[in-house]
């Protein structure tokens, strides 16, 4: 029965300890991968002309690869949260191959990205710092999005909120 002036709306229990091995993995690799892309975003925001620019954008670069890759290698195993979603929710599918599709491109962004900041070897003018910076921030701003569905497609499967960090 709802209250004098409030609306009668049924909530969904959200169930916030649900216990699940790939799930925690998978808030483990969200922070790790959440990280990585602040480091690169502070990395980037420095100036292009300082000498040691391109090898820390390098490095964050790297640190980014890594988290991606643990994050990629953890979601797709055979008893990672994307098979399992499988299982447990079948009607997320489209949305689950969806993921999985950006899980290809984001790689493919990174690797671009590296490339660029690796063929000025470490002395970087003005256009190539720009195009550093536009490619790295694609990559940032798909790892935004991919993070945003990921922890969407947990909450449909399971009214679970895998958390903001």
């Amino acid at each position: 029965m709802a209250e004098q002036g409030k609306p009668d709306i049924d909530l969904p229990d959200i169930d916030l300890r649900v216990d699940s091995e790939a799930i925690d993995h998978a808030r483990d690799r969200r922070e790790a991968l959440g990280v990585a892309a602040e480091i690169l975003e502070r990395s980037l925001e420095r100036p292009g002309s300082d000498p040691s620019w391109a090898l820390r954008v390098a490095e964050a670069m790297q640190g980014l690869s890594k988290a991606f890759d643990d994050h990629r290698v953890d979601a797709e195993a055979d008893e990672g949260l994307l098979p399992q979603l499988r299982r447990d929710a079948p009607r997320l599918s489209t949305t689950i191959a969806a993921v999985e599709a950006e899980h290809v491109t984001i790689a493919a962004g990174i690797d671009a990205a590296a490339q660029l900041i690796s063929s000025c070897g470490g002395d970087c003018g003005s256009d190539e710092v720009a195009m550093i910076r536009e490619s790295s921030v694609d990559v940032l701003r798909s790892i935004s999005l991919h993070r945003q569905r990921g922890a969407d497609l947990l909450y449909d499967a399971y009214s679970v909120d895998i958390g903001g960090g």
